[in-house]
């Protein structure tokens, strides 16, 4: 499915603020912070209605949180390399890292991870490994019992 030119717009400037505050080796990457970004670039006088400026924030956030899910987040990367039929080790280990708060996810630089949030991030991708596996296997099972129908 193709992208009309404006998301299409929307989500390189998304990716370059983001790469923008991971080259600046920030410990926490968050969507909001992002989506306000955003939001200034395509109205730097702030001049849109207080109802536009909240819409476009909220999409803006919900864009930033796929886009950074999409590159940091282990379960959504190995979901989506599982689709693209991509070798899920050829890659080395990320910057950053999804961790949940109270305030949302934000994507933690690896070096500033905590042992519980390693723990809680290392379950998740073991979890999602494990999905996929029982998965496979009854696709496996599934294929054989046709196989044998036949």
């Amino acid at each position: 499915m193709r992208k009309d030119p404006l998301s299409e717009q929307i989500g390189i400037t998304i990716m370059r603020i983001t790469e923008r505050l991971m080259l600046a080796d920030v410990i926490s990457i968050n969507p909001d912070v992002i989506a306000a970004e955003t939001y200034k670039e395509f109205d730097p006088g702030a001049h849109a209605p207080m109802e536009i400026k909240y819409a476009s924030i909220l999409q803006f956030r919900a864009m930033a949180g796929k886009s950074c899910a999409k590159q940091y987040d282990p379960v959504a990367r190995a979901a989506e390399m599982h689709a693209e039929q991509l070798n899920l080790f050829s890659k080395e280990l990320q910057s950053h890292y999804p961790v949940k708060t109270p305030a949302g996810v934000r994507y933690v630089l690896r070096s500033q991870l905590t042992p519980g949030q390693r723990a809680e991030i290392s379950h998740r991708m073991r979890s999602a490994g494990e999905a996929l596996i029982h998965h496979a296997d009854a696709f496996d099972a599934e294929g054989n019992a046709s196989a044998n129908a036949l």
